[in-house]
């Protein structure tokens, strides 16, 4: 769903899921400025994970820029069917 729907539709997960992709842009773009590939491939996976728990019916809420970074900071298993991985990462 484009940002536009999301907001427009008043759904609070899609709304939540818009705000926490932006924090992450910003939170990613600060901490990796040297490396723009970098920042595309885990924009991209958090772009599919946010898909993923929308998909599965779950609730999103809006995450303060602090958990944002907190949250990229831990070494988190990747998803198995994250396709920002290639297979020898799974």
């Amino acid at each position: 769903m484009s940002r536009e729907a999301a907001l427009a539709s008043g759904d609070g997960s899609f709304q939540a899921a818009w705000a926490n992709l932006d924090k992450i842009a910003a939170v990613v773009g600060s901490a990796m400025a040297h490396d723009v590939e970098a920042q595309g491939r885990l924009l991209e996976k958090a772009r599919h994970q946010v898909a993923e728990h929308l998909r599965a019916g779950h609730t999103i809420v809006e995450v303060s820029k602090e958990q944002a970074w907190r949250n990229a900071s831990q070494d988190q298993a990747p998803s198995p069917t994250d396709p920002t991985l290639s297979d020898k990462d799974r």
